[in-house]
């Protein structure tokens, strides 16, 4: 209502409260009064999306306040909306537990209303798992060996932090509570977590006043220059803007400057491969392709022109482009930025996505990373078509300097299939690299002699007693093997994307250790073998400088004997039997390290590594890469230690075809549909220009307008400030500028929506019969849900007829 007060008082701070100001502030205040609800004070304020059945919506709290499981679910259940009673989440498709998940924020285990307690909902049996809001169970994403049911007091369920699978845990209740059973025991420690709440209402359209939740991207797409053969299109904003995440906000400001509602300078370009970086960033400009300027690397357009100082900050880069695959198949693209982005490929879906970022559950073909800076390193595979033409847009941003971005592609489901070891290149790069063999950098020269000594309890947990015990057993050890061929070893129950893999997923083909029958505690190893290092130049016996990573869960040590490690990284040096060696001396699911030693290509060394098992997870793996990896770790350069060569996948690239042709409706041809578009049509309409005619009737009209708004802009007749939503930010837009019944000419965002030049009270009948006020954002499928309009709203919109004729008359 705060609106209808600063309308009121804005009018008579001008002298200006008259019949028009009068009725439009009542029309305000009629309009935005919010939908009552009541609100879980414990939750975030709700959100709706359509995951109701049939495409309906339904409405979803996050409740950031941590607690068990039985009592989540009764916190929820004692809150309605609209006369439904609430739940826990449930979840029907892979985009709804992506939007459930997206709700809580990164790092937090969030419970939803998935349960196998006896009496907690209709049909749940200990092992069937069933929906506390009585819904079939049709989804499902547990995580690798869930549910597991450990101990047999885990009957709740909830979404992992950051991976969005699901895991079973203890619920909070006690020994044979809600009812009595053999499989209902004692739950009462349960852990707590943050929850999702979800009232299941099924509307056919948007709740006014709460938010709704649509695709990250706008469509049609953000305009800019179309591309060229061979090219993208790139077109950069700066000037006066201060460029802040999250990305919604990020995309407002884009949509604002392309709308002209925001002023801003741009540069454009059309460059070969999405392969930018500022000339003046000291750190990563091509962490893949290792490119250089000059050589497949291009600055960005807005070069130099964005700031007082050479590094570039606070600007938006666009780019549009038409790929077209030269084979049937799943590709893999990844996209590698300094700050985030969203990619979005039109009429293509994205099947599965890995690393920082995620996929829209709204908007099928997108990815984004919603982010500042760090770990936008994201992966997602599409099933694309040869020969289709597959349009692209990509959208990132720059703050505080250090820009770049590399979008890349590797024919294949690089994400899941483990034969694949991509050979990267540039997204509409249209070369074809055939299957290569390579040598790792550190090679071993024969199998590994693995050693373990089982359930040492008692002992100084330093890695020299555990070399001293493996030592003093190496003729009789617990268990042992001498087949391994690389030195990447778990035990049979770790996750190969998990700790203390992390940095280095493997494959699911990790060597065992011998000891590993199940998930053992309490054990050392140690292993033994010869390696040679190459940097590929086949110049034996030089001197390489070659840095060591290794990540262990628990401790570990890597020693190379008769040579000494020069510095290494988040670990101090250590002597072992005379040699500086590289120690992580401390419990913990991920240390991880590295060391850098200068070695004679060619030449036989002897090593050994040692680990050491606590408890829970066993893990330990050694890579290498030529050089210094101290200051500027890059995990592309890191080889495997093993004795295979490597074996890079073949990859197809893709073509980049002409945009050339605009979008229709663009009228002023600058490459985006826009307000100027819709005055160009205004004028058509007066002069009956039939080029403007959209719905082939010979003649141009209001139907004409609509299809420009409704159709090709997706959005609603009204939305003044075209960012595809019809609210009262509009209707404040047109007033300030004082067109209404003024006599004078009015343009699209000054308030004439039906193209007759002008702004009076016709402009809202157009408007409000569109039924798209504060309906958020218009579907993509052009089905919508048209509310009968109320009868004082009826007599309201009259009134802005009535009201100027009765003051004429009294004149």
């Amino acid at each position: 209502m705060g609106i209808c007060w600063i309308m009121s008082l804005c009018a008579l701070k001008r002298k200006a409260m008259n019949h028009k100001t009068i009725w439009c502030s009542v029309l305000f205040c009629f309009l935005l009064t919010p939908f009552a609800i009541a609100q879980n004070p414990n939750c975030l304020d709700p959100v709706q999306a359509p995951f109701g059945p049939g495409g309906t919506w339904n409405v979803y709290q996050a409740c950031l306040t941590k607690m068990k499981w039985a009592d989540a679910l009764e916190q929820a259940r004692a809150f309605e909306f609209d006369g439904v009673a609430g739940n826990l989440a449930s979840i029907h498709s892979a985009a709804e537990n992506q939007f459930i998940h997206g709700l809580t924020g990164a790092g937090e285990h969030a419970w939803i209303g998935l349960t196998d307690r006896v009496g907690v909902a209709p049909g749940a049996q200990e092992g069937t798992f069933v929906w506390t809001s009585g819904e079939p169970l049709t989804y499902e994403k547990w995580r690798k060996k869930q549910p597991s049911n450990s101990s047999g007091t885990e009957d709740g369920v909830y979404l992992f932090r950051n991976a969005s699978d699901w895991n079973d845990d203890e619920t909070g209740y006690a020994l044979n509570q809600p009812v009595p059973d053999a499989g209902s025991l004692n739950e009462s420690n349960g852990k707590s977590y943050v929850s999702v709440h979800e009232y299941n209402l099924g509307a056919a359209s948007p709740y006014p006043g709460i938010e709704a939740s649509y695709a990250l991207l706008p469509n049609p797409p953000f305009g800019g220059p179309a591309a060229t053969t061979g090219n993208w299109s790139v077109i950069d904003y700066y000037g006066s803007l201060t460029v802040e995440p999250p990305i919604n906000d990020v995309v407002d400001l884009l949509v604002g400057i392309q709308n002209q509602v925001i002023d801003s300078q741009s540069a454009t370009a059309q460059i070969p491969t999405l392969t930018l970086a500022d000339p003046d960033n000291a750190g990563v400009m091509s962490p893949s392709l290792k490119l250089e300027f000059g050589e497949g690397l291009f600055p960005y357009p807005s070069n130099d022109l964005t700031a007082a100082t050479a590094d570039d900050a606070n600007f938006l880069s666009v780019a549009h482009g038409r790929i077209q695959p030269q084979e049937d198949g799943i590709y893999t693209i990844q996209v590698q930025s300094s700050e985030g982005f969203a990619l979005r490929i039109q009429d293509a879906t994205v099947l599965n996505v890995a690393g920082g970022g995620t996929y829209d559950p709204f908007g099928p073909g997108t990815i984004y990373f919603a982010g500042d800076t760090e770990n936008s390193s994201t992966k997602a595979t599409y099933d694309l078509k040869a020969g289709q033409a597959y349009d692209v847009e990509f959208l990132t941003w720059e703050r505080s300097g250090g820009a770049f971005v590399e979008i890349v592609s590797q024919k294949g489901d690089e994400i899941n299939d483990p034969s694949i070891n991509p050979q990267w290149m540039a997204l509409g790069d249209p070369s074809v690299l055939p299957e290569v063999d390579r040598m790792p950098t550190a090679r071993l020269t024969g199998p590994l002699r693995v050693v373990n000594m089982n359930r040492i309890e008692e002992f100084d947990q330093v890695i020299e007693a555990a070399r001293d015990i493996i030592y003093d057993n190496l003729d009789g050890p617990d268990a042992e093997s001498n087949d391994a061929t690389r030195f990447q070893f778990d035990d049979s129950n770790v996750d190969p994307k998990g700790c203390p893999f992390g940095e280095f997923n493997h494959d699911g083909n990790a060597e065992q250790w011998p000891n590993s029958s199940g998930n053992r505690d309490d054990f050392i190893s140690g292993v033994f073998g010869t390696l040679q290092v190459d940097n590929g130049d086949a110049v034996l016996n030089e001197n390489i400088t070659v840095s060591f990573y290794v990540s262990s869960d628990d401790r570990s040590s890597f020693r190379i004997v008769g040579e000494d490690f020069e510095e290494a990284s988040n670990i101090e040096l250590f002597d072992l039997d005379g040699d500086e060696s590289i120690v992580a001396d401390q419990n913990g699911c991920q240390n991880s390290y590295v060391g850098v030693i200068s070695l004679k290509e060619g030449v036989d060394y002897d090593f050994e590594g040692i680990h050491v098992e606590r408890g829970g997870d066993a893990g330990m793996q050694v890579l290498a890469a030529v050089g210094n990896h101290i200051e500027e770790f890059d995990p592309i350069q890191f080889t495997l230690l093993q004795t295979d060569a490597i074996k890079f996948s073949r990859n197809v690239g893709m073509q980049l075809l002409s945009q050339t042709d605009g979008p229709i409706g663009d009228y002023n041809q600058n490459g985006q549909l826009d307000a100027e578009d819709l005055d160009l049509q205004a004028l058509a309409i007066a002069g009956q220009d039939l080029s403007f005619d959209l719905n082939s009737d010979g003649t141009v009209d209001l139907v004409d307008r609509q299809v420009w708004v409704n159709d090709l802009k997706n959005s609603w007749m009204g939305d003044a400030n075209l960012d595809g939503e019809f609210n009262s930010n509009d209707l404040v837009v047109v007033f300030q500028v004082g067109a209404f019944e003024s006599g004078n000419p009015a343009t699209w965002s000054e308030g004439d929506w039906n193209g007759d030049g002008s702004f009076t009270s016709s402009d809202f009948v157009v408007a409000f019969q569109g039924g798209g006020y504060e309906n958020g954002l218009r579907p993509e499928n052009g089905v919508i849900a048209v509310p009968e309009p109320s009868t004082l709203l009826l007599l309201l919109i009259a009134a802005l007829f009535w009201l100027p004729t009765r003051v004429s008359r009294s004149v």
